[in-house]
């Protein structure tokens, strides 16, 4: 369908979504508040969804695929199975966000906040997860080949299963991921969990680095303590 502005009243997409229409592409929801809306199976390619609200929202099997979503507020939404190919989400919220089976494939979400995500099987090639939170999150069976996880924190993240062929994890956080509960290093590399064995080497010497540091300014404040006493 043709719309005659770029921009589309809330109450408006309700009414047209509600009459059967299910295409919204490439029109302007920016700072858009639309939480708790029960739209699966909408079509957003391309549109402006920047700051816009969407927490526990319903978009499963949703087309977001190209939209733009930094900053936006996805807390809580369901957008399982949902197209999310080449989408912007700097910066976004999606802590609880349930994103199991969906694609991802070359979005950006760098610094985007996922504690408790779910992204169990979701196709995440080449996703750049730079700096983002994924804590606690559930990446069994996901498919990260290719990511970008360069200071990515993945404390207590499930990762069992997950395929992480070509990953780049430099600097991760990996405190009590629990990487698959395959035994034998072999087994590892064969779904490509060998970036893990540098990541904890970096992570190991990032906490040797820190403990040098805390023994050099304990000893410092012992020196000036006997200087001026």
């Amino acid at each position: 369908m043709e719309f005659p502005s770029s921009t589309v009243q809330i109450t408006q997409l309700l009414e047209m979504y509600a009459s059967g229409e299910r295409d919204f592409s490439r029109l302007d929801f920016r700072e858009a508040w639309m939480p708790g809306l029960h739209l699966p199976g909408v079509r957003l390619c391309g549109a402006d969804l920047a700051c816009a609200n969407l927490q526990r929202t319903v978009l499963s099997e949703a087309d977001l695929s190209g939209a733009n979503l930094w900053r936006a507020n996805l807390t809580g939404t369901n957008l399982w199975r949902a197209n999310l190919q080449r989408t912007i989400l700097i910066r976004a919220h999606l802590g609880g966000t349930n994103l199991a089976r969906s694609c991802l494939r070359e979005s950006d979400l760098r610094l985007a906040e996922l504690r408790g995500a779910t992204l169990r099987g979701a196709d995440l090639q080449r996703v750049n997860f730079s700096y983002a939170d994924l804590s606690q999150a559930d990446l069994s069976q996901a498919d990260l080949r290719y990511a970008d996880l360069t200071g990515t924190t993945l404390r207590q993240t499930n990762l069992t299963g997950a395929c992480l062929e070509g990953a780049t994890l430099d600097r991760a956080q990996i405190d009590r991921a629990t990487l698959s509960s395959m035994s034998s290093f072999k087994e590892r590399q064969s779904l490509g969990q060998q970036p893990f064995n540098q990541a904890l080497d970096n992570q190991a010497l990032d906490n040797q680095a820190l403990e040098r540091e805390s023994l050099e300014n304990l000893f410092r404040k012992r020196s000036y303590s006997s200087l001026e006493s």
